[in-house]
């Protein structure tokens, strides 16, 4: 597990794709600019706080099924990479 604390507004690109372990991302709920989700998912947010980019799903997670929200607007070409149980990703459009 990799908590992002408050006060870390920048991450290098790709920072956590060769961590085969790591099974869950937690952001601080008071951080600005990142955030994750129940499924330790990490994401951006925009500058009016609204989470629009998903940056990287946990290399370790077992979960087989993951539903991006309808307010992603972008997924970094890594964000999935090497998510060997992962086999279903379904996009929200509403």
């Amino acid at each position: 597990e990799i908590l992002i604390e408050e006060g870390i507004t920048s991450l290098k690109e790709k920072i956590f794709v060769d961590h085969p372990k790591l099974k869950n991302i937690v952001v601080n709920g008071t951080n600005k600019v990142y955030q994750s989700d129940s499924y330790g998912v990490l994401m951006k947010k925009n500058a009016e706080g609204k989470v629009t980019e998903l940056i990287q799903y946990p290399n370790a997670h077992t979960r087989t099924e993951y539903a991006i929200t309808n307010t992603i607007t972008t997924i970094h070409d890594s964000a999935f990479y090497k998510s060997s149980s992962l086999t279903t990703i379904a996009v929200i459009i509403k």
